[in-house]
């Protein structure tokens, strides 16, 4: 084994260090092991300054980000235990490593070279709390996984609770439900001593306490007498009876900068007159008065509707503002293009009804796959095109292609591969309403507010049907022109669509809008700032 010796631009060395060293060589002799000369490593600049400087300094600058925290590396060999939590303060930009520790839980900054004890470093660790490795006793509390066969007993459970008391399949899955569920849960753990306790003994009477609290908490006049909210309203007819209900939602800013919702009612049309814009607003606002709002409370509220033309006339002259459902109206649109009434407003020209015989030729073979057992082997279930769900359209032709390639293999062994229309066509009709779909999806949102966002997605939506490529099929070609018609003449863009974008920052100079439009905009928020009442000043005394 050969001596490593030092290169001819080493340091020079005074005489005492070279006894010194000399020394050290000897006993390595005398041992066995040969000498390893290493080189000495002068401080830089950085570590230098950073000896002179005070404790509270470095901790200022480790805040400023000037100085960083860096694990320390102790190679084959462990550390002691306190680096599990200290770490070596660091030049950020040199990367040298200076002579400070710093606590990564609290950023305490110490002192730290060979010189000095570490004793204060143990004693921290110590004080703070326990080793970052070492298990806390939180862990052992966490929630495991319930068994199979229990959550089977829960989903029985909750399918009886569904059928028996008539109540929708989505409540159990509602907030307050399940904040219920929990409530039962800790109950039961934290009185477990008291023995097994049934429902009976545990829910109270609705007749006293949950009654007068149901109303306090469905209190909503304070809130929507100062900020207002917006509120759905929606009919639909039960499928068997033909029975007509209303549907009213409400949301509203809870604490300025939460978003909620709340079901207001969902009522029965229990009268015998038509459903006129008169009977419509009569209806509604009597509704509204069984639940405690009046006029009055919801005066500053926008009223959200389909394009109904009972509701456009109850609430034409009714002093409340009523705008346009987004989603509601971007699905209107997309069904407008797929019919073929020449009665209808905007039917299909002649060229492109073969789009709406491709239409139906994927209808057809999706009900083929699903009663034929052919879905059982694709490797993704296809979707049915349905009249009461937005888009499904787009999700059928999307199903379909996702495992065309499946499809084709499959139907030529059945000898039935007629039934599968062009792949390209699919595509291109696909495609076409993709963007709607996405639109639809963004603005359907009820956690977040999406009143800014409609006038960018009609925008972007016209801007897609005016760029698209044109097919080399003639019927879709013909279909495209009609898609783009349909839509440029339907999307209308409410007035307060206009200033909900004003008020989002991304947006707010208004350059799509012509300068006639951007003053009305800025009048009209004018208008609605001053409708929120003000606080009234204290007389100072």
């Amino acid at each position: 084994m050969q001596d490593h010796l030092l290169s001819d631009d080493s340091l020079e060395e005074s005489g005492d260090e070279r006894v010194a060293e000399n020394a050290v060589q000897k006993r390595r002799k005398s041992s066995g092991k040969m000498p390893v000369k290493r080189r000495s490593v002068l401080p830089s600049e950085i570590q230098l300054k950073a000896r002179g400087m005070p404790v509270e300094e470095v901790a200022n600058m480790v805040k400023n980000d000037t100085f960083v925290l860096r694990a320390e590396i102790f190679g084959s060999r462990k550390g002691a235990p306190f680096w599990d939590t200290m770490r070596r303060v660091v030049d950020k930009e040199s990367e040298d490593r200076l002579d400070f520790v710093c606590c990564s839980r609290c950023k305490q900054v110490w002192k730290h070279d060979r010189t000095v004890n570490t004793d204060a470093l143990h004693r921290h660790v110590t004080k703070y709390g326990v080793k970052a490795n070492q298990p806390k006793i939180t862990s052992y509390l966490k929630s495991h996984k319930l068994p199979r066969a229990a959550k089977q007993e829960m989903s029985r459970v909750c399918a009886r609770y569904c059928a028996v008391d008539g109540r929708s399949f989505e409540e159990v899955a509602g907030t307050g439900f399940r904040a219920l569920i929990d409530t039962v849960i800790d109950v039961t753990m934290k009185y477990s001593h008291a023995g097994k306790s049934t429902a009976r003994d545990m829910l109270p009477d609705p007749t006293t306490y949950v009654g007068k609290g149901a109303k306090a908490i469905r209190d909503l006049k304070p809130i929507l007498r100062l900020c207002g909210g917006g509120i759905t309203l929606d009919f639909w007819e039960e499928e068997y009876t033909k029975v007509s209900y209303l549907g009213c939602t409400v949301y509203y800013m809870f604490g300025g900068s939460e978003l909620r919702e709340r079901l207001l009612l969902c009522s029965e049309w229990d009268t015998v007159d038509r459903k006129t814009g008169a009977a419509v607003q009569k209806f509604i606002f009597s509704k509204l008065r069984e639940i405690g709002l009046c006029e009055e409370d919801v005066k500053l509220c926008t009223f959200v509707t389909d394009q109904g033309g009972n509701m456009k006339v109850a609430f034409r002259n009714s002093g409340f503002e009523r705008i346009n459902c987004a989603g509601h109206l971007l699905n209107t649109c997309s069904q407008n293009c797929l019919k073929s009434n020449p009665k209808s407003q905007h039917p299909m020209p002649a060229e492109a009804l073969p789009v709406l015989a491709l239409a139906n030729q994927v209808k057809s073979l999706v009900t083929h796959c699903k009663q034929g057992g052919i879905s059982r082997q694709l490797k993704t279930t296809l979707k049915q095109h349905c009249e009461t769900r937005w888009n499904t359209h787009v999700e059928m032709f999307a199903s379909v292609l996702a495992v065309y390639d499946q499809l084709e293999d499959i139907l030529a062994e059945r000898k039935e591969s007629h039934l599968l229309p062009s792949r390209q066509k699919m595509q291109e009709f696909h495609d076409l309403f993709e963007p709607a779909r996405d639109a639809t999806f963004l603005l359907s949102a009820s956690k977040r507010p999406t009143i800014h966002l409609v006038v960018p997605a009609y925008l972007e939506l016209k801007r897609h049907f005016k760029d698209q490529v044109p097919s080399d099929f003639p019927e879709i070609r013909a279909f495209q022109e009609h898609v783009e018609n349909v839509f440029n003449k339907k999307l209308e863009i409410d007035e307060l669509h206009r200033v909900a974008v004003f008020l989002d920052p991304s947006v707010k100079h208004l350059q799509f809008l012509t300068a006639t439009e951007r003053v009305a905009v800025l009048k009209r928020a004018m208008e609605e700032v001053q409708k929120i009442p003000q606080p009234k000043r204290q007389e100072l005394r």
